[in-house]
């Protein structure tokens, strides 16, 4: 009498065993995606709170331009560059900026619809900490290599005119490189700050500097054939500095 053979195949086993390594590829590549996509959140989120953190700072250092530095007449003249400086081509090297100045000359003809004005890739400026500051401060803002940073004068510099290319600078990293911080654009609007358009008791025309950097987000509308991403903007309104009145 004969008996029923009964166990595992050599065949049986082998589906077996093709069926648990697919199950295990597929696990694997799924942890893959997870890991992949948690680090470039993670590296999204950084950068986007980096470059709203910094354009925030940078909005609110140069409100300060001009703060308390001489009389509204001087500043609303053709003063202005004693303490307001746009460079273009600046370069930071051991905390020495090296830089083309904007002519004097050129502010009075910038148009009126800022931010339609002239660019740099670096501003300085003088100001005060209050009214009875006994000398000014150096302060300012760059983009170099891509990169903002924030600079501040030594103990010496009380004018910007004068001092932005001999004083020590002490910089700050707001933006890392690779973000690609645009240029400054620099024009004059009758403008205020946190968001009014205008101030109903003054209607003169001021500094309007805007600053932009990529954040994390593609752009759909771009046709270039690399990744385009969408630029964080931030305009701040200096009105400290009024528009030359020749």
């Amino acid at each position: 009498m004969s008996r029923d053979q009964r166990g595992f195949t050599l065949i049986s086993l082998m589906v077996g065993t093709v069926i648990s390594l697919l199950s295990i590829l597929a696990m694997l590549s799924l942890y893959k995606n997870l890991v992949y996509i948690s680090a470039t959140s993670i590296q999204s989120a950084r950068q986007d709170g980096q470059v709203a953190s910094a354009l925030l700072t940078a909005q609110r250092e140069l409100t300060n331009g001009g703060f308390w530095s001489g009389s509204a007449t001087a500043r609303a003249s053709s003063d202005i560059d004693n303490y307001f400086v746009l460079l273009s081509g600046a370069t930071l090297t051991n905390g020495t900026l090296a830089g083309t100045a904007t002519a004097q000359a050129n502010f009075p003809t910038l148009t009126s619809a800022a931010p339609n004005g002239i660019t740099g890739n670096a501003i300085v400026w003088s100001y005060q900490t209050n009214a009875t500051a006994t000398t000014a401060s150096c302060a300012g803002l760059a983009v170099i290599n891509g990169a903002l940073v924030s600079l501040k004068g030594a103990a010496g510099c009380t004018q910007a005119s004068t001092q932005w290319n001999t004083t020590t600078w002490t910089s700050t990293t707001l933006i890392e490189a690779g973000q690609s911080a645009t240029l400054f654009s620099v024009g004059f609007a009758a403008c205020w700050p946190y968001g009014r358009t205008t101030d109903s008791s003054n209607t003169a025309y001021r500094l309007q500097v805007s600053l932009s950097a990529n954040n994390s987000t593609l752009d759909p509308n771009s046709s270039s054939p690399q990744p385009a991403y969408v630029k964080s903007k931030a305009t701040a309104c200096l009105i400290n500095f009024e528009k030359p009145t020749s």
